[in-house]
């Protein structure tokens, strides 16, 4: 029998990756260097999961500074709001704040992906779903919940759809 696995959800830090972004937030380090150790990292974990013999891999996503981001800051009608914590497990989101109507100003996740150490098949890209989106949205360019989760699942088919 064979079973299929894969990982989901975040991908811890190195402690490199997380001194490289604050020293570039101080202003003692630059932003290349945190790119440069983004890829090395990726490239570490990318290499692991294909060595577990995992049936599909994915990117650890470590351009992502926190969930819901390429959402927030890249669809029209929706900006940034408050920090909250994720569930009491010190992860933390910045809310985002849907003012409707949503439209994509580019493409959401496609730029943080480094498609160049993926394998060409088995690879998974993971997304966020369109109800917790919703859900733990500060939503007022609606009448409704219904209206709202309509245009956010449309906005992420269409991303779907982009990277199928």
């Amino acid at each position: 029998m064979k079973i299929g696995a894969y990982l989901t959800g975040a991908f811890g830090q190195s402690n490199e990756l997380y001194e490289a972004r604050n020293r570039a937030k101080r202003k003692r380090g630059s932003y290349k260097e945190v790119k440069k150790q983004i890829r090395k990292d990726t490239e570490i974990i990318i290499k692991k999961q294909k060595e577990f013999g995992f049936s599909f891999v994915i990117n650890p996503m470590f351009n992502t500074y926190y969930l819901f981001q390429q959402f927030a800051e890249n669809v029209e009608g929706v900006k940034i709001g408050p920090q909250e914590n994720w569930f009491n497990n010190n992860v933390f989101y910045w809310i985002p704040l849907i003012n409707g109507p949503l439209n994509t100003k580019q493409e959401l996740f496609t730029r943080n992906i480094h498609f160049d150490l993926l394998p060409k098949e088995n690879t998974m890209v993971i997304l966020p779903s369109p109800y917790s989106i919703l859900m733990l949205s500060d939503v007022k360019g609606y009448s409704n919940k219904k209206s709202a989760i309509i245009d956010i699942s449309e906005i992420i088919k269409e991303e779907a759809n982009k990277l199928a």
